[in-house]
């Protein structure tokens, strides 16, 4: 999965409560070419 497609999955998840009063959505931080 890219990283665009997970944010978007974030931003339109609805599988909980939280998503009725979401205001902003967090993937993550750092570096997205970091070795793992």
């Amino acid at each position: 999965m890219e990283i665009d497609e997970l944010k978007r999955r974030i931003k339109e998840c609805k599988k909980c409560r939280l998503s009725e009063t979401r205001i902003n959505s967090l993937c993550g931080e750092g570096n997205l070419k970091a070795k793992i």
